[in-house]
């Protein structure tokens, strides 16, 4: 069986839905939305009051406020924190990427009230007392919090690939496709990474674009900068080790989805030879584009909880089903649409990943072995990174991760 959970990074910032930050949200809340539909367990990841209070605003203005309340204390939807800070520095004429862990003496609990929960912006978007008690109390019961210490390798794996010209053309070529898709200005560049030494003898990349007109194009609300790349592929490993950790899948935006499926790619070729295990499903279904009707105000909150009430049986069919049935997905979307009484045309709909797992229950299971790390490794191709094979004993302990993302369709015909 495949899982029912799915883990949703809500910030949007450049490599997270750059134009939802464009118009002045900190969060998607489309991409929320569309978690809510597909899966019946909702992992929801935020850093600061400004984003869970555009949350909870977005329920309250539909009231249905208390419904949300409801499925936090039922853990339907979980907190996820990361309680560790993740930043990019320059030094010595050189980037990096580091996490660093706050005081070990505090509560983890205690530090997320005092950051996040009893800020004056969660405050007000709940409103009464009775509610912050009964919001206090749901998330205190359920929240996940992990420290640093289980993401030393995901950290390793950003800086190497920081350093790495095909990972780092990948990821700034996800984000001007992004860009010039949905402002549709023409055709991307294409961006060709070269390695170089500088005085000192360290790697220095070339980009061969200039990010200036890029960031200049987003605007300041998205402050695009230096570092956000390398944070890009922070983000990106701990989201994945995660989603191993808790067997979930992946709901992103581009560019993160573009960068997330390549890594997986990577992992996945350490252990079979073949490129193409991941699937990917691009079809029109006759469903509303959720995602973007709640990105521009026309879909609330109520609705998206109607749907996901109309949704339980395609639900239970994307975690069972051994292969990837078009026929059926064209079938259930249709009927969520005629039982939720919900218009509004088409969507295209992209599923990326181990839907149902079945190609992969041959090959990297075989591959793997049923050992323990080490003797996983024995069985991987060289050159294969702890972080690596990490992710793949979370293959190997039945995780069939998917990525439900906008990620560009050009990326898959570059390969």
């Amino acid at each position: 069986m495949r899982t029912s959970s799915v883990l949703v990074p809500l910030e949007a910032w450049a490599y997270s839905s750059p134009f939802v930050r464009r118009s002045g949200f900190h969060v998607d809340l489309g991409l929320l939305a569309d978690a809510l539909i597909y899966y019946d367990h909702v992992y929801i990841v935020f850093s600061t009051p400004e984003q869970l209070a555009e949350v909870l605003r977005w329920f309250q203005d539909s009231s249905v406020l208390d419904t949300f309340l409801g499925m936090l204390a039922d853990d339907v939807v979980t907190v996820y924190r990361y309680d560790f800070f993740t930043g990019a520095t320059w030094a010595n004429d050189s980037w990096s990427i580091w996490n660093l862990q706050g005081p070990r003496d505090l509560d983890p609990i205690d530090e997320l009230d005092r950051l996040v929960l009893e800020r004056p912006q969660v405050r007000n978007a709940l409103g009464s007392k009775a509610r912050i008690r009964s919001f206090r109390r749901a998330v205190h019961d359920h929240a996940v919090i992990v420290e640093s210490d289980r993401f030393g390798s995901a950290i390793e794996e950003s800086r190497k690939d920081m350093l790495d010209t095909e990972p780092v053309a990948r990821a700034v070529q996800a984000l001007y496709d992004e860009v010039y898709r949905h402002l549709r200005v023409g055709e991307p560049p294409e961006v060709h990474v070269t390695a170089v030494k500088n005085g000192n003898g360290k790697v220095m990349l070339n980009l061969g674009v200039d990010l200036t007109k890029l960031a200049n194009m987003l605007g300041p609300r998205v402050d695009l900068r230096d570092s956000s790349m390398i944070a890009g592929f922070g983000q990106v490993n701990h989201l994945l080790l995660s989603a191993s950790d808790l067997r979930a899948d992946l709901m992103l935006p581009n560019p993160l989805a573009t960068m997330a499926s390549a890594k997986l790619n990577q992992g996945f070729e350490h252990a079979d030879k073949l490129r193409r295990i991941v699937s990917e499903l691009v079809l029109r279904v006759d469903f509303p584009d959720v995602r973007n009707l709640v990105r521009s105000g026309r879909l609330d909150a109520r609705t998206v909880l109607k749907l996901r009430s109309k949704a339980g049986r395609f639900r239970a069919w994307l975690q069972d089903e051994a292969s990837m049935d078009a026929d059926a997905v064209l079938a259930y979307h249709g009927e969520m649409a005629r039982e939720s009484r919900v218009s509004g045309g088409t969507r295209l709909l992209h599923l990326f990943g181990t839907i149902g797992g079945s190609v992969l229950a041959g090959t990297i299971g075989a591959a793997v072995g049923s050992g323990p790390v080490g003797g996983a490794a024995g069985g991987l191709a060289g050159g294969a990174t702890q972080y690596l094979v990490e992710i793949l004993q979370g293959l190997n302990r039945e995780w069939r991760p998917a990525v439900f993302g906008d990620w560009a369709r050009a990326f898959i015909q570059r390969r």
